[in-house]
């Protein structure tokens, strides 16, 4: 049933029949100079060969190996020697111009003989053995990956081999159970609504007819979304500029969305009200108010604490009346919100004596003007008697 020429057969451990030679069909069915018989019918073996094979033989490990004058198997090289893996012709190496006999040690060596002078590379003169192919060839390997609890998760690898290739997932070292997850004894394992108790190493044993091979280990990383540190309230005056920041951990890419008084602020007006850092230059007294931050993940969203932006008035220094080293905005009033401090050193180095003696619990400060270095604009966060400022001052006095 054998077409062409020059034909030669093996015949395998499972009493099927490999046939080589010079042909291209086989009981009408059309391959590539080499075909298998079963008992009761011909088939290819992959796309064949490209020209005649004129010798088979059997590795120790059941590979079929064919020798002769052909190139290619389909779109991959294949040079003088080819072995069959179960599912594709792969090319002994380099190989040889052209082989009239081949035999399998029981080492696993392959001796070919024929017309040729180099056998990969290697001057030669017509006989020449080849070690055999690495049992396993891992091409692709897992890659670390990060989800959420609830999510999915996948680890893949890719091997080329001999014969049928045989899977097994680890993690941490121990196998995972197939009757609980069938993917851990196929290519790609994959986790369904992943636990924290999920998180760690993955690796994956590989075995074909010669051996076993072990992927690099791949991380799962179980990433919650957290906030790290918080926005902060921030008191300043108009005209001048507040700063919001907030961090937070989880999968990236992260989206940030600034929100005031619960609306969401547009990015398009201020581009910072998509990033971590909101920044509000110049504050007017309409932006007052309470800010926060909507994050968004892959894994959720999770909402910052609240912050509130206040300003201070910063009046003209005609605007007050000064009273012993204390100037008002009303001295008639019983109540006062913010007051102007005259003081005969720098504000900045009022500012760290007073924390130093921490006595300025309830009373933040701040610059009052750049051309009054002397001034100090305090802004209250609740309102205050005049015996409570006098009582201030008398402090500041006795720290200054």
């Amino acid at each position: 049933e054998l077409g062409g020429r020059r034909r030669i057969a093996l015949t395998l451990p499972s009493g099927e029949l490999v046939a080589g030679g010079l042909f291209s069909m086989a009981g009408g069915v059309s391959v590539n100079h080499v075909a298998r018989w079963n008992g009761s019918g011909w088939s290819a073996l992959g796309p064949g060969l490209n020209s005649l094979v004129r010798a088979l033989t059997i590795h120790p490990n059941g590979a079929v190996y064919a020798g002769g004058s052909f190139t290619m198997s389909g779109a991959s090289a294949a040079q003088g020697v080819a072995y069959w893996n179960g599912s594709a012709w792969i090319g002994a190496g380099d190989g040889v111009a052209s082989v009239n006999a081949i035999a399998a040690l029981p080492d696993g060596r392959i001796v070919v003989g024929g017309f040729f002078r180099t056998a990969g590379n290697h001057p030669t003169a017509f006989l020449a053995h080849w070690a055999g192919p690495q049992s396993i060839v891992i091409t692709a390997q897992p890659a670390d990956m990060q989800t959420c609890v609830g999510a999915a998760a996948q680890f893949s690898v890719a091997a080329s081999g001999i014969g049928s290739m045989a899977y097994q997932w680890l993690f941490e070292g121990e196998p995972i159970d197939e009757t609980i997850n069938p993917s851990a004894i196929s290519p790609v394992l994959s986790l369904d609504a992943v636990t924290a108790e999920q998180a760690g190493m993955y690796e994956c044993v590989i075995a074909d007819l010669c051996g076993t091979e072990i992927s690099a280990p791949a991380m799962l990383s179980v990433v919650p979304l957290a906030i790290q540190s918080q926005p902060q309230s921030v008191t300043t005056y108009p005209g001048g500029a507040a700063v919001f920041g907030v961090s937070a951990i989880g999968i990236s890419p992260m989206q940030y969305q600034w929100r005031f008084r619960s609306t969401p602020i547009d990015a398009g007006v201020n581009p910072s009200a998509a990033t971590p850092l909101l920044r509000i230059d110049p504050v007017n007294e309409e932006q007052t108010g309470d800010y926060d931050c909507v994050i968004t993940t892959a894994c959720g969203t999770i909402t910052s604490d609240t912050a509130t932006l206040q300003t201070c008035i910063a009046l003209c220094a005609g605007d007050w009346m000064r009273i012993d080293g204390v100037r008002l905005k009303y001295p008639d009033a019983p109540f006062f919100k913010e007051f102007v401090l005259t003081l005969p050193r720098p504000a900045d180095e009022v500012c760290d004596a007073l924390l130093q003696h921490n006595i300025i619990a309830g009373l933040p400060l701040s610059d009052y003007d750049a051309s009054m270095r002397h001034d100090l604009l305090v802004c209250v966060t609740e309102t205050r008697t005049r015996e409570e400022i006098d009582a201030f001052a008398d402090a500041l006095r006795q720290v200054l």
